[in-house]
């Protein structure tokens, strides 16, 4: 059987084909706004998650999906479980943005303890602020969006922008649009906004740890008892 393409036929066909493609990007679209990224496994105090618009506040053992805005209010904090095992506390006063790869601190401050990846690899875990990128080949690390209103003092210097960071354990690789530097065990860099990475410090990373974060780890152990 012969079949000739015309003009007429074509029109026909064309706008099928592209209904079928835009609905099968948002069919892909929804699913991946659906995605599982981890589940609320602590909280305290006034913590609540934007999702699609609506916000409410979270509860125990809640999924948390690719897309939700957590943020916690004055004296509350939360731990969120990810699905590789990797563990995710936020401080107060934090807006935190859960993603598929690179997860977005707005503001406030994060301690992760991250299963270990391969730097560059599919599952490399990330967190961005307004001032650095912060990606993972190693398990703990602070992170912290210095805000104007509450300078940050280390070794005698004070700060009042820029991401700061202390590894614990592992490396991190910490970057922004200008350069990246290298950060390893018991040390603690600085990026700002437009600027290159300064040479990291050696510190002892037990005392930048905040003490906030040995009160959650503990509570979160004790509510699982």
């Amino acid at each position: 059987m012969k079949i000739t393409i015309t003009k007429d036929y074509l029109g026909k066909i064309l706008p099928l084909s592209v209904l079928t493609a835009v609905l099968t990007l948002s069919f892909w679209s929804v699913l991946r706004a659906q995605e599982k990224v981890g589940e609320i496994s602590f909280y305290q105090g006034t913590v609540e998650v934007k999702r699609a618009n609506r916000l409410t506040k979270v509860s125990l053992n809640q999924d948390v999906l690719v897309g939700d805005v957590i943020t916690t209010g004055a004296n509350s904090r939360a731990s969120i479980r990810l699905v590789d095992k990797s563990q995710v506390l936020l401080d107060q006063r934090t807006v935190y943005e859960a993603k598929a790869a690179e997860n977005i601190l707005t503001k406030g401050a994060v301690f992760v303890k991250a299963a270990k990846q391969k730097v560059g690899g599919d599952k490399e875990y990330r967190v961005k602020t307004p001032s650095a990128v912060a990606a993972v080949s190693g398990t703990e690390f602070f992170l912290l969006e210095i805000d104007k209103g509450s300078p940050l003092t280390v070794l005698g210097n004070t700060y009042d922008e820029g991401a700061s960071i202390v590894v614990a354990e592992g490396t991190i690789d910490f970057s922004n649009d200008v350069g990246r530097v290298r950060i390893k065990d018991n040390q603690w860099g600085l990026l700002k906004k437009g600027q290159r990475p300064t040479p990291p410090v050696d510190v002892d990373a037990s005392k930048f740890i905040p003490e906030w974060v040995k009160e959650v780890l503990d509570a979160e152990g004790k509510a699982q008892d």
